[in-house]
């Protein structure tokens, strides 16, 4: 019986466009439990419910529904706790520290949706940063089947300090660690 393939938005972090950063997924996780991965997973339900009153500062890519580009912010927040938010008026964001982390733990937990943590602070998705580069559907052998768009960000450790978490390598390098 053929499955359909879920939507997934992917980041891939980048620095001085020839480096990436990517983030090892905790070995209990079903998906590439253990993997060093970019950033990304499934399109919520709830990502389709966020509108432009979130995201009036966004760019999208009209090919495709603009919860590719909720997923791959929320997506980015949860696993890395990278947050591309700015206030209503545009001004950054300063947000406690324990403050993000209990939002994560309560996205991770599915105790609260990305939408009521952007309602209840105020905050926009500052999403034209984001670039879309490119589409994949996974193979066969992989148990999981998802439709993969992929983003980029470029970003320096002194804008996300949650950075200094995640390997720093180029592509080839990590290509030949994994060999």
């Amino acid at each position: 019986m053929a499955v359909i393939p879920r939507p997934a938005s992917t980041v891939v972090l980048m620095k001085d466009l020839s480096k990436v950063y990517l983030t090892k997924r905790p070995t209990t996780m079903k998906f590439f439990g253990g993997y060093c991965v970019f950033p990304g997973g499934a399109v919520d339900k709830t990502d389709y419910e966020i509108d432009n009153k979130y995201t009036k500062y966004g760019n999208y890519d009209e090919t495709f529904h603009p919860a590719y580009y909720v997923a791959a912010a929320r997506e980015l927040f949860e696993e890395v706790g990278i947050l591309l938010v700015n206030s209503g008026d545009g001004a950054p964001f300063n947000f406690e520290t324990d403050k993000l982390k209990e939002y994560r733990r309560l996205l991770l937990n599915g105790e609260m949706s990305f939408l009521n943590m952007l309602e209840q602070e105020g905050f926009h998705l500052q999403l034209e940063n984001l670039t879309y580069f490119g589409h994949l559907i996974t193979p066969d052998l992989i148990q999981f089947d998802l439709i993969q768009d992929f983003f980029s960000l470029n970003c320096q450790m002194d804008n996300f300090p949650s950075l200094n978490q995640m390997r720093l390598t180029t592509p080839f390098g990590f290509l030949q660690r994994r060999h």
